[in-house]
């Protein structure tokens, strides 16, 4: 459960990262 919460969050992370405008 927390291992998928963990990974949910990171990939957020990247995409924010990657395209923070959007």
């Amino acid at each position: 459960m927390y291992y998928a919460v963990h990974t949910y969050f990171a990939y957020i992370t990247l995409e924010s990262f990657k395209s923070p405008l959007t």
